[in-house]
């Protein structure tokens, strides 16, 4: 006999301690302990795991729709959103949600401001990328002069010009990157100095 199908209450407990819980009209009773390991460098896939948070319980999963089983972890997942239904069998209900796995490689932060007044805190304007290899970033002032190259990101910008400081305003990047995978982004954009 299949259970009437409902909307239900899921409490997710994610690793960091991040409680989630998704709420709506009726409530079903459902805590799951969701064990999520995102892709990143080394590994380009992830996977989920999921455990009854109070010993005794006993839950289907209806993990991206391939049917109903006890069968609790799941592996070589690709960045995605994917549908998952819990059914609680003791209450004889369900609950729909979406489990969205977010890949973390290949992103890249290149600030869009840069104080540069020679203080203790941001002392360089950098780029910060993940699973990057290797990198080139050139700084060119409003006249396309260029003013700095550099090639690693424990290296960045100071706002000088040599030996003095630049004024206030905007500036150019174009920023060339390798990732671990091979693939090459330029990118460039533009970093404003406030003195």
């Amino acid at each position: 006999m299949k259970p009437m199908l409902q909307t239900c209450l899921l409490v997710l407990l994610f690793p960091s301690g991040i409680l989630h819980a998704q709420k709506a009209k009726e409530r079903c009773p459902v805590a799951v302990a969701v064990t999520k390991t995102s892709p990143i460098c080394s590994s380009p896939k992830g996977s989920l795991a999921f455990s009854p948070v109070n010993a005794g319980d006993l839950y289907n999963y209806n993990f991206n729709k391939l049917g109903f089983s006890t069968q609790s972890v799941y592996d070589s997942l690709l960045p995605e959103s994917y549908p998952l239904t819990v059914f609680n069998v003791a209450e004889g209900c369900y609950l729909d949600t979406t489990i969205i796995l977010t890949g973390e490689a290949n992103l890249v932060y290149a600030p869009n401001s840069y104080t540069g007044n020679g203080d203790e805190f941001n002392r360089l304007w950098q780029v910060v990328a993940t699973c990057a290899d290797s990198m080139e970033c050139r700084i060119f002032d409003r006249w396309g002069t260029q003013l700095k190259v550099f090639t690693d990101f424990e290296d960045g910008w100071d706002a000088w010009d040599g030996d003095h400081p630049v004024p206030e305003g905007t500036y150019s990047y174009l920023l060339r990157i390798t990732f671990l995978s091979g693939e090459t982004r330029i990118m460039n954009g533009q970093i404003y100095v406030l003195r």
